[in-house]
């Protein structure tokens, strides 16, 4: 298996990923399978975010479960 980087052009122009094993990745059928499946991770990679933030002394102005009467 070859590994490109930084967008480089394969030296073979008949390069072809399934010959060499490669497997295609599989994909949710529309748009709406996706953008449920990225909620659940996007809201734990900020709270990831949010607590190293908070190891580290940040402090962030936004208040999302806080109600200022």
């Amino acid at each position: 298996m070859k590994l490109i980087v930084a967008n480089k052009i394969p030296e073979n122009s008949e390069f072809c990923p399934v010959e060499e094993g490669w497997k295609a990745l599989k994909e949710p059928k529309s748009v709406v399978v996706t953008m449920l499946i990225s909620l659940p991770i996007g809201l734990l990679m900020s709270s990831i975010v949010i607590g190293i933030a908070n190891l580290y002394g940040i402090k962030s102005d936004i208040n999302l479960f806080v109600i200022d009467d």
